[in-house]
């Protein structure tokens, strides 16, 4: 995981947004919950409460029906996933 945030990291310094930095990781073929794990990580969130957040609803992980990196992105960042808390 931490390539991962290191590589989220250097994209939110550049100014990418979050939601942008989560679809330019999940391009790269990782797991979209470790890619989400790692921008929540990355904006300053501890890891447990990232996980926190991002186990709440299980099944979002498992939906199909969200399809590509990028709308399981806008859904993520709608429900304030990757908000520094």
């Amino acid at each position: 995981m931490g390539d991962l945030v290191e590589a989220a990291r250097a994209l939110l310094t550049d100014g990418t947004t979050p939601e942008e930095v989560f679809v330019a990781l999940a391009v790269e073929k990782h797991r979209h919950y470790e890619v989400a794990l790692a921008v929540c990580v990355a904006v300053g969130n501890s890891k447990v409460d990232a996980i926190e957040r991002l186990t709440a609803d299980d099944e979002f992980w498992t939906d199909d029906t969200l399809g590509d990196a990028a709308r399981r992105a806008r859904v993520l960042q709608a429900a304030g996933v990757f908000e520094l808390r």
